[in-house]
């Protein structure tokens, strides 16, 4: 019991070192501007940078991780976030700003199989639903230090302090991992690592995956464009940054408790995984629109049913990949987050765009229409799946 506390843990904490780079800078965005001077679609490709890497090292770095080991993912991820984290502390032009936005994006891309594979082979299927939804808390957390950071640090001794502290919680998140080089005893129910050629016969046809694949960036689309523009587009439409940067922090927390909320649910409930997210996709999308306008309290409620809906599907996201694909859980998962990464980097550069364009009303009525779009293909996706989907 106490080492799947461990590793759990352990995921939790390199996947929210591994999340910081773009949502730390999304929020902070208001205060890099002035020093370092970029546009919100600037913002957009900086954020869409180190998703890109992400996607294009996913696939490949998943299926290392099946030969590595999780433990020697994670430390890998731990370091390449760490530097990643200090060299945006350091940074001295936009250029810069994504050329290390792009070094997280590879910690990344080898981060999250190497949790998703710990978690499958320590701990009991039966709680599975849970474990994956603590572990995807990762984002929102990431994004409530990002909104705290703005009135703690940003506005007090700067924006360049949050990156330091934030580095060094990401080398201390490296200790969590548990140094024992053999795998323990599984527990009933769950899978022992197995052989290279059982691992090459895994998957043994991409097609569901692939339509999976392309609901989770569709939705990451969404997501992600509420973590990186949801303080910029308030300041713009006259809320304080404080303000935005605490409601930033109150998303968080909501989409923070509905991802383990709903990974509670799901290994109690007889629901498929993909169905229930194609569900919170469309109330999501109903909070993007919430959010085209500029009162304060309807600014609120559209934040919390974006984070709270609209973006606490993955952990379920996940799971019902996880479910299908036991024998290689980091190779399955590192194909689906390809198509997450993708639809990750996409969103925010579409949507900042579009934001100059015609405005930030306009960029979140677009994101609502994509993620209706979503939900439609998490349903295709879950029934090419099948009963684990």
């Amino acid at each position: 019991m106490q080492v799947q506390g461990r590793t759990v843990a352990s995921a939790l904490a390199i996947v929210t070192a591994g999340q910081c780079p773009p949502f730390l800078t999304a929020a902070l965005a208001v205060q890099i501007r002035e020093d370092i001077g970029f546009s919100a679609g600037g913002l957009g490709l900086a954020v869409g940078a180190f998703f890109v890497v992400s996607a294009a090292g996913s696939g490949v770095l998943g299926r290392l991780v099946e030969t590595l080991g999780w433990r020697k993912g994670m430390r890998i991820a731990g370091a390449a976030s760490t530097a990643s984290l200090l060299g945006i502390a350091t940074a001295w032009s936009w250029p810069a700003l994504v050329a290390f936005m792009a070094v997280g994006g590879i910690g990344n891309a080898i981060g999250q199989p190497a949790a998703n594979m710990s978690l499958a082979q320590v701990v009991h299927q039966r709680r599975h639903g849970l474990v994956f939804g603590v572990k995807q808390s990762a984002i929102p957390m990431a994004t409530l230090l990002g909104g705290l950071a703005v009135p703690v640090l940003a506005l007090t001794v700067g924006w360049r302090w949050a990156y330091v502290l934030t580095a060094a919680a990401a080398l201390a998140a490296m200790c969590t991992i548990p140094s024992s080089p053999a795998v323990p005893t599984p527990p009933c129910g769950a899978r022992p690592r197995p052989s290279r050629s059982a691992v090459a016969d895994a998957i043994p046809s991409l097609s569901p995956l692939i339509v999976v694949s392309l609901a989770g960036g569709l939705a990451a689309m969404v997501g992600n464009s509420l973590g990186a523009f949801l303080v910029s587009s308030a300041v713009d439409g006259g809320v304080a940054e404080a303000a935005a940067g605490a409601m930033l922090a109150l998303g968080s927390v909501v989409g923070l408790s509905m991802r383990v909320f709903l990974g509670w649910f799901a290994d109690r409930s007889a629901l498929r995984p993909l169905w229930v997210m194609a569900a919170l996709l469309v109330i999501g999308g109903i909070g993007c629109l919430l959010l085209t306008g500029e009162n304060v309290r309807v600014l609120g409620v559209g934040t919390a049913l974006g984070f709270g809906a609209g973006w606490a599907w993955p952990g379920l996201f996940n799971l019902a990949v996880v479910r299908s694909h036991l024998e290689a859980p980091a190779q399955a998962t590192g194909i689906t987050q390809t198509g997450v990464y993708l639809g990750a980097a996409t969103g925010p550069i579409l949507f900042g765009v579009v934001v100059q364009r015609a405005g930030y009303g306009s960029a979140w009525a677009v994101t609502a229409v994509v993620a209706l779009l979503a939900a439609g293909l998490t349903l295709l996706g879950g029934t090419a799946l099948g009963g684990d989907g």
